[in-house]
């Protein structure tokens, strides 16, 4: 849904912004814009338009450049932790979280392979996390934002071949 909204300001930018430089009729004699044009002349009408049409692509490129600014449009943080799984294909680790977003009580999600939630827990200062129940299972990072929980990390696959005491 970003990508079409930067596409579309990009490309409305580029059209208004020419359109203004190589002075195209078509541009200037249709129904719309003929009253810009009608008040106020036809160079005062170019500049507007190609002023428009700065500002579309300026709004494009800060929105490709810093994807933090477009957060509240995506409802989804910055935030990101990086998991791996370890050698005995059970214990999973994480990164140190990065990003701006503010989020709180980051868990570890453990499913099984009908998506069913299996396990929750606390990750808020847990490097490393290790289930214990044999079987296959994805474990995801998720944290609290902006009311309700959101997954901040990849999803990765543990296969615990053996329960641990």
């Amino acid at each position: 849904m970003k990508t079409v909204v930067i596409a579309i300001l990009l490309l409305g930018g580029l059209v208004s912004l020419l359109g203004a430089v190589l002075k195209w009729d078509w541009m200037f004699k249709s129904r719309r814009s003929r009253a810009v044009v009608e008040s106020l002349h036809l160079e005062q009408g170019r500049v507007v338009y190609g002023g428009i049409g700065i500002l579309l692509v300026i709004v494009a490129l800060v929105l490709i450049l810093f994807p933090q600014v477009s957060q509240p449009f995506t409802g989804k943080p910055d935030a990101l932790a990086i998991l791996s799984v370890e050698s005995d294909g059970c214990t999973v680790t994480r990164t140190e979280v990065a990003g701006m977003s503010s989020i709180q009580n980051i868990l570890w999600r453990i499913t099984n392979e009908n998506f069913e939630t299996v396990g929750f827990q606390s990750a808020d200062d847990v490097y490393s996390y290790r289930y214990n129940r044999a079987g296959v299972y994805d474990v995801v990072l998720q944290a609290w934002y902006e009311g309700s929980y959101v997954t901040i990390s990849n999803k990765v696959e543990i296969n615990c071949t053996s329960q641990t005491p």
